[in-house]
C-alpha cells in the first residue's frame, strides 16, 4: 500500500495545476495500472493473511492440543506464499481481460481505483463487487466468527478456572492462545473498520440507494483504505514491545520463586546449590582459605565446621538429595569474620564456586601437621558411611 500512496502522490506533483489537461493520458498510463494491481495486491493479501491469523488462532484455543490442525512455520511460509500469489493474480486479472482493458478498469478514477463506488456499471463492475465486497465480507464474516468462538472460549475457560488453586496444563495453553489471540483483536479490529465503510458504500450504491461524490471516492482511496496498513507496524510494534515487558517481568518473578523456593528448603544457608545467592562477604573452599591463611584451624573454627556441615547433611537427608552426594573436603566452603576466623561453613552442591586443587609443598605440609583436619575427614568418612 506504500507503494501505491507513492504513486498517486508523484502524479498529483506531477500534474498539479494542469491535471485536466492529462486526465486521460493519467488513467491509460502504466503507471495508473501498476498502482491499482499494487493497491489491489496489498489490500487483498492484508485481508486473507487476517482471516488465516484469526483461524490458526481459533484453532489453537478451541484445539489446544490437536496439534495436526496447528500450523507450522514451514505450514504458515506455504499459506503465505499461496496469500500472496492469490493476491497478485485477483490484482493482476483485469489487464488480462480484454473487454476490462478496453473499459479501463483501473483508469475509471484518478485514483486508480476499481471500488465499486459508483452507481454506473462500467466494464469489470461485477468482478470489482465480486472482489471487493464479495470475497471481502466473506473473509471478515469468518474472521468475525472465530473471534466471536475465542471469546465465548474464554468465559467458559474462566468460569471452569475460578476456585482453582492450580491450573492444569491445559488451562495454562489456554489462557496463552487467548493472551495471543487478543492482541491480534486489535489488529483486526483497525482493518475491519477500515473495510466495513468500503463495503457498507459499496453495497448502498451497487443497489442504487446511494450516489458517492467524485471526493469521497478520493478520500476513500487516500486515507480510509490505507490507514490499516499505516497503523499495523505500530500495533505490531507495541504488542512486541508489551511482550518483551511481561517476559522480563514473568523471568524476574521464575527467578525470584525459584530462589523463595530454595531459601524455604535451605533456610539456614548451610548448603550452596546452584538457586542460592552467595551470603556477603563471599565464602571460600575450605582448602583455599587454609592456604591462603597459612595457619592450622582453630577448635573453636572446627566445631563451627562440623556443626554447620552436620546441619548441612541433616537438611539434605531430609530433602532426599544426601543419597546422591559424596562429600569430600573440596565441598566445604567457609565464611569468615573481620578478624579472619571462621563463622560458617557450608556444602557446595555444584561445581560453580571455583576452587585450585592446589598440591604445593606448603599447602600438603598444613594439613599433615593440623590435628583438628583430622577431625573433619573423620567426620567426612562417618557422614558418607551413614547413608
Amino acid at each position: 500500500m506504500g507503494l501505491y500512496m507513492i504513486s498517486i502522490a508523484s502524479a498529483d506533483v506531477y500534474y498539479q495545476g494542469n491535471y485536466a489537461a492529462h486526465a486521460d493520458d493519467w488513467k491509460d498510463s502504466i503507471l495508473c495500472k501498476v498502482a491499482g494491481i499494487t493497491s489491489v495486491v496489498s489490500s487483498e493479501a492484508s485481508v486473507f493473511l487476517i482471516m488465516i491469523i484469526s483461524i490458526d488462532r481459533c484453532v489453537h484455543v478451541l484445539a489446544p492440543f490437536k496439534l495436526q490442525l496447528h500450523l507450522s512455520v514451514r505450514g504458515a511460509r506455504v499459506v503465505e506464499l499461496i496469500i500472496w500469489a492469490l493476491a497478485a493474480f485477483l490484482g493482476i486479472l483485469p489487464t488480462l481481460i480484454p473487454a476490462f482493458v478496453e473499459g479501463k478498469f483501473y483508469g475509471q478514477s484518478g485514483v486508480c481505483l476499481a471500488l465499486p463506488l459508483t452507481v454506473d456499471r462500467p466494464a469489470g463492475w461485477h468482478y470489482s463487487i465480486s472482489l471487493f465486497i464479495g470475497v471481502n465480507f466473506v473473509a471478515f464474516l469468518v474472521t468475525l466468527l472465530c473471534y466471536i468462538s475465542i471469546y465465548c472460549m474464554f468465559q467458559m475457560s474462566k468460569q471452569r478456572i475460578v476456585g482453582k488453586r492450580n491450573k492444569s496444563k491445559e488451562d495454562m495453553r489456554l489462557a496463552q492462545n487467548i493472551k495471543l489471540a487478543s492482541r491480534m483483536a486489535l489488529v483486526v479490529g483497525t482493518d475491519l473498520v477500515c473495510w466495513l465503510p468500503i463495503i457498507v458504500m459499496g453495497l448502498m450504491s451497487a443497489s442504487g440507494t446511494l450516489t458517492i461524490s467524485a471526493q469521497v471516492y478520493a478520500w476513500t482511496a487516500v486515507f480510509v483504505l490505507p490507514v490499516n496498513s499505516s497503523l499495523n507496524p505500530y500495533l505490531y510494534t507495541l504488542a512486541s514491545i508489551r511482550q518483551r515487558k511481561q517476559k522480563s517481568a514473568e523471568n524476574r518473578s521464575m527467578k525470584y520463586e525459584e530462589k523463595t523456593m530454595e531459601a524455604s528448603i535451605f533456610d539456614d544457608t548451610s548448603i550452596i546449590s546452584a538457586f542460592t545467592s552467595l551470603p556477603s562477604p563471599s565464602p571460600e573452599r575450605l582448602i583455599e582459605w587454609v592456604k591462603r591463611n597459612q595457619r592450622s584451624l582453630g577448635r573453636l573454627e572446627v566445631d563451627v565446621i562440623q556443626r554447620d556441615v552436620t546441619k548441612a547433611v541433616e537438611r539434605m537427608k531430609e530433602s532426599g538429595l544426601w543419597n546422591d552426594v559424596i562429600l569430600n573436603l573440596h565441598q566445604i566452603a567457609v565464611q569468615a569474620d573481620g578478624a579472619g576466623r571462621i563463622i560458617h561453613a557450608f556444602v557446595v552442591l555444584d561445581s560453580s564456586l571455583t576452587f585450585l586443587e592446589s598440591r604445593d609443598e606448603d599447602l600438603t605440609t598444613i594439613l599433615e601437621n593440623d590435628g583438628n583436619i583430622d577431625i573433619l575427614l573423620n567426620m567426612i568418612v562417618r557422614a558418607n558411611t551413614s547413608k
